[in-house]
């Protein structure tokens, strides 16, 4: 899953995207740029995040306890079970093949 939460108050939502990916994933990155919204129903309500790309920048102790796997990109793609979420991440793929950042590019 990708981080995600609650806007606090006076926090900008690439600001909220930073501390959500260093809370739950236990990861510092630095703001590519926005990435996409996601739209789904949580307790019977409608919800839409809006996602932001990260490039990592280290790991940091996180807050909450998840399992992080690293994996490659087909690796992720098929461990990802919602179809929007993968074209999320097919688009966060382009946007680093076109700044020519793949390690290999």
């Amino acid at each position: 899953m990708f981080p995600k939460g609650h806007i606090e108050p006076g926090e900008s939502p690439q600001a909220a995207a930073g501390r959500e990916l260093r809370e739950e994933a236990g990861v510092d990155g630095v703001l590519v740029g926005p990435l996409g919204f996601l739209e789904f129903v949580s307790d019977k309500e409608p919800v839409r995040v809006e996602y932001f790309l990260m490039r990592f920048a280290r790991e940091v102790p996180p807050e909450e306890r998840r399992e992080k796997r690293w994996g490659s990109f087909e690796e992720t793609l098929r461990r990802i079970p919602f179809e929007d979420a993968r074209e999320l991440l097919r688009n966060a793929r382009r946007i680093v093949e076109d700044q020519g950042d793949l390690p290999g590019s």
